[in-house]
């Protein structure tokens, strides 16, 4: 594994947004060895840099390179049939995890995912990846059952979702106050809701 395509493969949010505005010649093979790095599970996980005996991946992770790939197709720099076989993998890895849970024992793999955070930044949160599978056809699946429900669950009697934890490090300005109803946990929220509705689950 070339040492220039693991560093690739953790620099996740800076792939995705060298994916989306750029024009460099070399994106195309940037997006090939992120796409290379997916585990045999599906997923990805940008500690195989510095531990590659770990072959499980990462929820933080494989959201990353999923949203910085699809940036890629969008700009021209990644086969889309590679693309939706690559996605299709991961998407599989997280819906046998329930997106929050330990595929072996059923508990919560960490409390930090329930969180309705926003932004997220590199993390990963529940809300987060079913916000990207709703555009998706997995928006169906019968797996998400359980974190539709906790998303629901989390919806004030307004009809408003608050934010509810702060991610660590600093924060310059916030974008709305914390704690109250947000407008952008809402808005998330409401069309994941919908796309599961207009799916028929």
């Amino acid at each position: 594994m070339p040492p220039e395509a693991t560093w690739r493969s953790c620099g996740c949010r800076a792939t995705a947004a060298s994916l989306a505005l750029g024009e460099d010649p070399l994106l195309p093979k940037v997006a090939d060895a992120v796409l290379g790095l997916q585990l045999d599970d599906g997923g990805w996980n940008c500690q195989i840099r510095n531990y590659p005996e770990r072959r499980h991946g990462s929820f933080n992770t494989t959201f990353n390179v999923l949203e910085g790939l699809r940036e890629g197709v969008a700009a021209g720099y990644l086969d889309p049939a590679a693309f939706r076989d690559a996605q299709g993998r991961a998407l599989e890895f997280m819906l046998a995890h329930r997106m929050y849970r330990s595929h072996r024992t059923g508990e919560v793999s960490d409390p930090r995912f329930t969180h309705l955070t926003y932004p997220s930044h590199w993390h990963y949160t529940v809300l987060r990846g079913l916000d990207y599978l709703r555009t998706t056809p997995q928006i169906a699946d019968p797996r998400l059952e359980d974190p539709i429900a906790l998303i629901g669950s989390r919806r004030r009697d307004s009809g408003r979702w608050v934010t509810e934890e702060r991610i660590p490090g600093k924060t310059f300005f916030d974008m709305e106050r914390f704690g109250a109803e947000r407008r952008w946990n809402t808005l998330r929220a409401l069309r994941v809701l919908h796309a599961r509705e207009a799916a028929g689950a």
